[in-house]
């Protein structure tokens, strides 16, 4: 599932990962760059970086050089709103979120606030136009030379050429990284450690860092996936309990008995962050003629507290691996009239709880709320 995104002028920003006071943090750069880190406590902030500068970013174990598009901030606007008009893939917000460490919460921008945006993660049609080709100078050809024809031996027939091999690209309804940015909503998750900072006393982490972690008990994996606990939920037409929506944000190699290393990251992970047992991410396929089995059930809560989604939105469903769900069925999105029941959209599974499931939007003619039905259409 592809989304797309916006721009303004191209600028080269260099982003490293944070470091406590009095510490220098280093990491691969290119030729002529330089890797910065961001302010700590009484030194002097870095604000959004203008042409030729250096920017920073909190760390994400991912440190690299971006070209970036400034984007100035409109009346209400979020960086969940942001990803959904100018990234390619909206899930990849937080990407912008790092890049932007003056940021402090998501969904709190102001207007007329200018931002970064990596190109990279802009919609095809909104990147810059690369630079234009320039025509190599045009070479003379060497003057012909008289040569004496030389009888030579018969050329050895070359071997017939092999059949070409057709390779299948599988493709995924959506990538890892986003399926763990869409999470889940469970009612047993099973908490088995947290992570409890780091050797470099840093409080955000990435791929490769390490950390110190406590485990409960007698536990001994060698893995385990990190979470991050979003809100707990409500069912909308019981009024109970239905669980808790969880972000996952990557995992940890355990590497002695109160060590481990950041193995994944799908995303910031912040010390006190949660430690469960290792999920190891198994996309949906996108099939041409998917199944849609008989179940029926309700929109049990929305992504990023929203009250309505459209197209490409997630949302969670009040049945799971224990109703018959698996991951890629369809199913509609029901209004109901007084003369007829309406299929408003269309809805693929990503990831199966025993009793839940999260979804993603694939088609929609109107928004969907809290409570909506899903099921079939007759004549599906």
């Amino acid at each position: 599932m592809r989304i797309r995104a916006f721009v303004l002028g191209a600028t080269l920003a260099v982003f490293t990962s944070p470091a406590n006071a009095g510490e220098t943090i280093t990491s691969p750069a290119k030729a002529g760059e330089t890797i910065t880190s961001p302010a700590k406590a009484g030194e002097t902030a870095t604000s959004p970086a203008k042409a030729g500068e250096t920017a920073t970013s909190p760390a994400n174990g991912l440190i690299s050089a971006y070209r970036f598009e400034s984007y100035t901030v409109k009346q209400g606007g979020t960086l969940w709103d942001i990803g959904r008009e100018k990234l390619a893939n909206p899930y990849t917000w937080p990407r912008v979120w790092q890049v932007n460490p003056e940021i402090k919460h998501a969904d709190r921008l102001y207007p007329g606030q200018v931002i970064r945006i990596p190109v990279e993660l802009l919609k095809p049609e909104l990147r810059p136009a690369e630079a234009p080709q320039v025509e190599p100078p045009k070479v003379e050809a060497p003057k012909a030379v008289k040569t004496k024809t030389v009888p030579i031996a018969a050329p050895i027939p070359a071997a017939p050429a092999e059949t070409p091999v057709t390779v299948m690209q599988a493709e995924y309804l959506a990538e890892p990284d986003v399926m763990a940015s869409a999470g889940f909503v469970s009612s047993d998750l099973a908490v088995r450690g947290h992570i409890k900072g780091s050797p470099t006393g840093r409080a955000i982490f990435g791929k490769d860092d390490s950390v110190y972690i406590t485990l409960a008990g007698d536990e001994a994996a060698k893995r385990y996936s990190i979470f991050r606990k979003v809100r707990d939920i409500i069912h909308p037409i019981t009024k109970l309990p239905a669980g808790t929506l969880y972000e996952e944000l990557g995992s940890v190699e355990v590497t002695g008995p109160k060590t481990a290393v950041i193995a994944e990251s799908f995303n910031q992970i912040e010390n006190g962050s949660m430690l469960g047992d290792y999920i190891e991410q198994s996309p949906a396929l996108v099939s041409a003629s998917p199944r849609r089995p008989g179940i029926t059930g309700h929109v049990l809560t929305l992504k990023e507290f929203r009250r309505m989604v459209g197209l490409n939105d997630i949302l969670y469903l009040d049945k799971g691996g224990d109703a018959g769900i698996e991951a890629g069925d369809a199913f509609g999105i029901i209004h109901k009239t007084v003369s007829k029941d309406e299929a408003v959209a269309d809805v693929r599974i990503l990831r199966v709880m025993p009793n839940t499931s999260t979804a993603i939007v694939i088609r929609g003619i109107e928004e969907i709320g809290e409570g909506d039905e899903f099921g079939q259409m007759s004549g599906e």
